[in-house]
């Protein structure tokens, strides 16, 4: 197992145990690929690469509640031993990598994973009718496993025969890659922190998803 992580400011800080005041690295490069979803045509646009500095980015491009940005530089590289690599936020890479390692010991196979993409997946529609809010895989904070056996479904305030497939491949409790609360991934995730988006309230389940809120 190795968690890589590049040397800004901001990850030494880390690395020590410290927190540095967003003044002391405003400067700091940051760089991003960002994008947003079209509802109604569903799928991506307004594709950019972006570099810029920390003072440049806005509120809505910083966590709310933890020091996570949508810059690169925030990101860590998680390499399982099943040769599996990721890139989450920094401050939490330790406790995801803990998760799924353990969940491999126990015999859960973990065969894809996706953590940090920055796109604004959520929120209002802009005039455009693209959505203007970035999600929490923006920020490194949240994890799909398996996405080939955990699906995104729509329609889906309970899980039944209405709900609707969007993303991913078909869920199934008895297939051992797919998520439910009787897998160890499910239990050692929950533990580390993070929910499950196959407990979602409301329209959609997410199964592969986890992340600090659910969403």
């Amino acid at each position: 197992m190795s968690l890589n992580c590049r040397l800004t400011k901001t990850c030494l800080a880390l690395l020590g145990g410290i927190f540095l005041p967003a003044t002391s690295y405003a400067d700091d490069v940051c760089t991003y690929s960002d994008w947003a979803w079209h509802s109604e045509q569903g799928r991506a646009f307004d594709y950019q690469d972006v570099r810029t500095t920390r003072g440049q980015l806005s509120d809505a491009q910083q966590h709310p509640t933890l020091h996570c940005s949508i810059c690169r530089e925030d990101q860590a590289d998680i390499t399982l031993s099943n040769g599996l690599t990721v890139q989450v936020c920094a401050i939490v890479a330790g406790r995801i990598e803990r998760a799924l390692e353990d969940s491999l010991n126990a015999g859960f196979q973990v065969q894809t994973l996706t953590g940090y993409r920055v796109g604004r997946t959520r929120g209002p529609l802009n005039e455009s009718g693209l959505r203007t809010k970035y999600s929490n895989h923006s920020f490194g904070v949240a994890i799909d496993v398996n996405a080939n056996a955990n699906g995104l479904y729509g329609r889906c305030v309970e899980w039944g025969p209405e709900c609707r497939l969007r993303r991913g491949g078909q869920w199934d409790p008895q297939n051992p890659l797919s998520i439910s609360p009787d897998k160890d991934v499910y239990h050692l995730m929950k533990r580390a922190g993070f929910h499950w988006g196959g407990e979602l309230n409301g329209r959609q389940k997410d199964f592969m998803h986890f992340s600090l809120t659910g969403d």
